[in-house]
């Protein structure tokens, strides 16, 4: 029988490969230093916004960062925290997998935009999310699509995450994610001052400890990833048997953080 535990299939990461991060908030920020630290260095940043000091207990920014751009600071977080550039060398030479981050920034997605590699849609803005789906069903060179969505875009509690992951080969399942989206501009807009009460009623009770979820949101779209590669590697050995590829479920997935204690 052949083995295909992770273990023995996933022994060393594409961390060479395009990933787009679009959104640099509370769940981006932490995906991209998270994915930093695991030696991935051709990411794309997609972010307009600056660092308020609201930010500072739900996003992986410091109070340094303050005023910058998201995406300028994310750089500085990257380059400056977790690698002194001072250090590279000594990093690189001790320890060959570790680059320089010189991430491509890429500001405001607009309707339209060309993507290709890896995407990961963790923009608050529903049609700036039906925008991005757009252009990865446009896209042949789209290869997986992670979309992590906040509490108040599902009705989920403050302590949830939904996680939709679909392969770039997979228009139905982008369809159907962009319908849902479709859905939920709809209600927001027919219901636009409760969800205004809904955001500002989030933003009131953040607080350090809530910044968990944050980080656990962004635990959860790299777990996706990982799985997407495992995946990959098990196809790899299921066409060598002439056995059917598993896809994506392409299907939202609701995860609580309590139910992981």
């Amino acid at each position: 029988m052949v083995n295909l535990d992770s273990s023995v299939l996933l022994k060393e990461l594409p961390t060479d490969q395009l990933i787009n991060i679009i959104g640099l908030g509370a769940v981006g920020s932490y995906t991209a230093e998270f994915l930093a630290k695991s030696g991935f260095n051709n990411l794309n940043l997609w972010d307009f916004d600056k660092v308020e000091a609201s930010n500072i207990s739900t996003q992986a920014y410091g109070v340094q960062h303050i005023g910058m751009s998201k995406e300028e600071a994310l750089v500085d977080l990257l380059n400056y925290h977790l690698m002194p550039k001072e250090q590279y060398r000594e990093f690189q030479a001790n320890l060959p997998y570790v680059q320089a981050i010189e991430p491509v920034l890429r500001g405001k997605f607009n309707a339209g935009d060309p993507l290709e590699g890896i995407v990961i849609v963790v923009v608050d803005n529903v049609q700036t999310r039906i925008d991005i789906l757009n252009s990865c069903f446009a896209s042949v060179t789209v290869d997986f699509i992670i979309c992590t969505s906040l509490p108040y875009m599902t009705g989920l509690s403050d302590l949830s995450v939904q996680l939709t992951c679909i392969d770039g080969t997979d228009s139905e399942g982008i369809m159907n994610q962009i319908n849902r989206y479709e859905t939920l501009k709809e209600q927001i807009e027919a219901n636009e001052e409760y969800y205004k009460t809904v955001l500002e009623s989030l933003k009131a009770c953040r607080t350090q400890g809530l910044g968990i979820l944050s980080a656990f949101s962004a635990v959860a779209t790299i777990t996706a990833l990982f799985k997407y590669y495992e995946r990959k590697e098990k196809n790899k050995l299921l066409n060598t048997l002439g056995e059917p590829e598993i896809k994506a479920s392409n299907k939202p997935i609701n995860i609580n953080i309590y139910e992981l204690i």
